[in-house]
């Protein structure tokens, strides 16, 4: 132990240097994107790097090598730098913590120079410092035809890592290109990332000892760096396992990424708790995967997720009681106020049932009611319309579909789907405007689709609206019914920026107005918004829109008779996913998951 470690020491300089490896703290990204241009161009020259993502509360932890050898020319400039050291606070233990990420999607940015459709799969390692590791098949199925541009939802339930974490978790990941490989070749490849997810589990089992001998031989040198230097050495090592695999199926490139346990919180921060991670093989191809924490799968963790209300005027609120029953909700739940009643609808994580519950004013949430049959790993949408409840939702395909209560006998139809073609990583929007229902959602070329269904009728196919030139939108986006209008509320480009559109629906198709918003000019929404009409104490009514920026919520109004706004950041509690909000009983009614760690 002593000697492998005195050997990394050595190299930690060099390794430093090399721009293909970086140290990053994973607080600072718009919208999710962990890569910059510059690493992400290292990445290409050198077919893949490893990065070491860690918290940065603790100054110390980010101490380079380089300043650590910056007074070794003077035996007094060495003792002062080990002297200093010696003052440094270290963080407290921490204490376990079960962490499950997956892979969501991924983009190709740039397919291979080869002639002919990209075949793209890939395969991926992953351990933490408890001994967990992955355990499931290494390979993912294969994504045919990709064409520069596309993006492709993996398929659901594509972990990358489920297990306990006490300060790092590592991950080993390759993007292949097809080549009509053999059977026997997937199976070999198969038995090599069994071997380096092996190798990677009795490197990371030693992770306490190894950080413990780092102190004791170059203390300055931040943990950061102590992680980057053992497992980009333990990266080197495994990778040879993967040479013999090139000359079949073509390694786009490869990735090793390593996470403390207070780096892995910041996926809260970002917009679907998912962060971006660029391979970049040059001539091979580039694609961006994203990766998403997911809570509130434990139906026994109460730590997130707990559905909440409250009640008030724009930021006045008063708390009231949680939906109750067993599970979670990591999406959030949409609000709606039907006949005099409250119903809230969400869906939990752990199994993904679509449900909802009926407010009581003097018993509080009513039980969970299971919509039976309908799945979704987002938050629905819902809307009233000819006397009865609307419930939108996405489908475990990406496409949308549509429930109905029937009132009569207090029972749901089955699930339509809703136009054809749909493909969306995010529930749509969905209002009852005039004598129809309409929907918006967001595509995976980044543009907004609607479509509108009247009583008794199909659904029609869904229509690309006009957009303003450079708007790439983002989340799921939000409708509001005003004055005689339709609006669109939507975050767009890589800040997440918030902007409100009327639907000029006099054009085929209809049209996207931007209203030009002045107070979110500078926002970077870590949520889609929620909107509704509420009076304003000047104005009237005005259209409301809430969602969650940085650490806070943020409220603005928006009156676009008078050209007025106003933005607010009231101190509502944390929370996670997508808000709602909802006119009732002349209050502002605000759902949310909650988020207490």
């Amino acid at each position: 132990m002593e000697a492998m470690v005195s050997d990394i020491v050595t190299m930690l300089p060099d390794i430093q240097d090399q721009p293909n490896n970086k140290v990053q703290e994973f607080n600072n990204f718009l919208g999710g994107r962990v890569d910059s241009d510059d690493y992400t161009t290292a990445l290409g020259m050198a077919g893949g790097g490893t990065a070491v993502h860690f918290d940065t509360s603790n100054p110390s932890n980010m101490t380079p090598p380089r300043a650590a050898f910056a007074s070794d020319d003077t035996v007094d400039g060495l003792n002062e730098t080990l002297a200093l050291s010696e003052n440094r606070v270290e963080p407290a233990a921490n204490g376990t913590k079960r962490i499950r990420l997956v892979m969501t999607r991924f983009k190709c940015h740039k397919r291979s120079s080869e002639w002919g459709k990209d075949e793209i799969y890939w395969t991926r390692s992953a351990v933490s410092d408890t001994g967990d590791k992955f355990s499931g098949d290494p390979i993912t199925r294969e994504y045919g035809s990709i064409r520069s541009g596309d993006i492709r939802q993996m398929d659901a339930g594509t972990v990358l890592f489920d297990g306990q974490v006490k300060d790092a978790l590592a991950i080993f990941i390759q993007c292949w290109e097809a080549d009509n490989s053999s059977t026997k070749w997937y199976e070999d490849l198969r038995k090599a990332m069994d071997a380096i997810s092996k190798g990677f589990k009795a490197w990371l089992e030693q992770y306490g000892q190894v950080i413990a001998e780092f102190q004791k031989q170059l203390p300055i040198v931040g943990n950061a760096y102590k992680i980057l230097g053992y497992i980009s050495t333990a990266t080197q090592i495994f990778a040879w396992l993967l040479d013999k695999f090139r000359n079949h199926d073509d390694l786009v490139a490869e990735r090793t990424i390593a996470f403390s346990q207070q780096a892995l919180t910041w996926f809260l921060e970002f917009p679907n708790c998912e962060a971006s991670f660029m391979f970049d093989g040059g001539k091979g191809g580039k694609h961006e995967l994203w990766i998403r924490r997911e809570y509130g799968f434990d139906p026994n963790d109460t730590s997130i997720g707990s559905l909440k209300t409250m009640t008030g005027q724009p930021g006045n609120y008063s708390m009231q009681s949680s939906v109750p029953g067993p599970g979670r909700s990591f999406w959030g739940m949409s609000l709606v106020d039907y006949k005099g009643e409250l119903w809230s609808f969400f869906s939990r994580s752990h199994n993904s049932l679509l449900c909802y519950s009926i407010w009581n004013s003097e018993t509080g949430w009513g039980p969970i009611i299971e919509i039976t049959g309908n799945y979704t790993n987002a938050k629905p949408a819902v809307a009233t319309l000819d006397d009865t409840v609307h419930v939108l939702y996405k489908g475990g395909d990406g496409r949308l579909l549509h429930v109905e209560y029937l009132p009569q006998n207090r029972t749901w139809t089955g699930a339509v789907p809703v136009g054809s073609g749909t493909a969306t990583e995010y529930s749509g929007a969905l209002a009852g405007f005039h004598d129809m229902l309409v929907s918006v959602h967001r595509g995976n070329d980044q543009r907004l689709y609607c479509t509108v269904k009247w009583s008794g009728q199909n659904w029609q196919d869904w229509t690309k609206m006009y957009s303003p030139a450079g708007a790439d939108y983002k989340l799921a986006p939000a409708l509001c019914s005003y004055d005689g209008s339709l609006y669109v509320w939507a975050c767009i480009n890589r800040n997440y920026q918030l902007h409100c559109y009327r639907v000029n629906m006099d054009t085929n198709p209809w049209t996207l107005v931007d209203e030009r918003l002045e107070d979110t000019a500078a926002h970077n929404a870590k949520s889609a918004p929620a909107v509704m009409v509420y009076p304003e104490y000047s104005s009237g009514d005005v259209m409301w829109a809430f969602y969650r920026y940085i650490s806070v919520n943020a409220t603005m109004f928006y009156d676009p008779v008078r050209r007025r706004e106003g933005l607010f950041t009231p101190s509502n509690p944390e929370s996670v996913g997508d808000p709602s909000v909802c006119n009732y009983d002349g209050k502002v009614w605000y759902g949310y998951s909650d988020r207490l760690s």
